[in-house]
Parts: structure tokens; sequence; C-alpha cells
């Protein structure tokens, strides 16, 4: 599924809230296409759903239903925003560095962004 890009809001810097930023000038298509690769490739720790209106993923801990709680406390969002020139830019939730579980899904997902 794919977001629609027309609807890609504009980027406030006051949405930040010491979240993860990463101005990138790869396409929208191909930003969406990597990120739900990399959340694909680790889908044995996380599971994840599109926002497509919102354009975010929510992103959590693959666990049972037993484990309700920790399944919310450990989900991180990641924000799909544009700028001016049209340049996409990723916000990263802040809670992806609170688990030393994300840390490979982390690592994998700023390679391409940086």
């Amino acid at each position: 599924m794919y977001i629609n890009t027309e609807n890609i809001k504009l980027y406030d810097k006051e949405l930040m809230n010491n979240n993860q930023e990463f101005i990138t000038n790869i396409n929208i298509k191909a930003i969406e296409e990597y990120i739900n690769n990399i959340l694909d490739k680790h889908s044995e720790i996380c599971k994840y759903y599109i926002n497509i209106t919102e354009n975010y993923w929510s992103v959590s801990f693959n666990v049972d239903n037993n484990q309700l709680e920790e399944l919310c406390k450990s989900m991180f969002q990641i924000n799909l925003y544009k700028d001016k020139n049209n340049k996409s830019i990723i916000i990263i939730s802040n809670e992806i560095s609170e688990y030393q579980e994300w840390a490979n899904v982390h690592k994998d997902l700023i390679k391409k962004l940086k």
C-alpha cells in the first residue's frame, strides 16, 4: 500500500519534540519502500502498521496478546513529511532508543538516511 504523496504535510520544526530528524533527497516513494523493507526484514522482533492518511508507521514488538502492556510501552513511530523543496523528512520517535531490542532496527533505518 502506498502513501498518497499529495497529502504529505509540510514539515514544521515545532513537531520535533526531541525526536530524531533526517532530511534526505530520497523521493517519497523510495523512502516508503525503504522503511517497509527494513521493518519487514526485522519481522521476528517487530510488527507495524501504516497510517496512510497521517503518513506514519507505528511499530511495536511482535509479542503475544498477553504482553499487551509491553507492546504499548515499546511502540515508536516513523513520521514522513516534506519540505518546501519536496525533500523527504523522516522523524523517528525517541522510543526507539529506549529499548536495546530496537538497536538493529534503528541502525538499519538510519543507515541510508544519514
